[in-house]
């Protein structure tokens, strides 16, 4: 929900960029995994997410794989969302359902 806030001197060379997921247009990442959630009929309805992802470094992201933990308010397991990169700068979303 909040991805950590780089010490002052990392800051240039490092950060989580929203341009990096989803379709890029969102003002943030959450922005975008909601996006993308709501055009498959999934509300988090303000549940918590976990996201594990590679940082953009001095400018170059590389991050083969990224993936969303989304829970609903009760913390309960909604759903996985996993974001895959290929080398030539495409992008594919999985929405992977949470059940037993």
């Amino acid at each position: 929900d909040r991805p950590p806030r780089l010490p002052r001197l990392l800051r240039p060379l490092a950060r989580f960029d929203p341009r990096d997921h989803f379709t890029g247009d969102q003002p943030s990442i959450r922005a975008g995994l909601d996006a993308f959630l709501a055009e498959r009929d999934v509300h988090l309805d303000g549940g918590r997410v976990l996201m594990l992802t590679h940082a953009r470094v001095l400018g170059y992201v590389f991050n083969p794989l990224t993936l969303f933990w989304c829970h609903g308010p009760d913390g309960e397991l909604r759903c996985v969302v996993a974001e895959v990169h290929n080398t030539y700068g495409g992008r594919h979303c999985y929405l992977l359902p949470a059940d037993g």
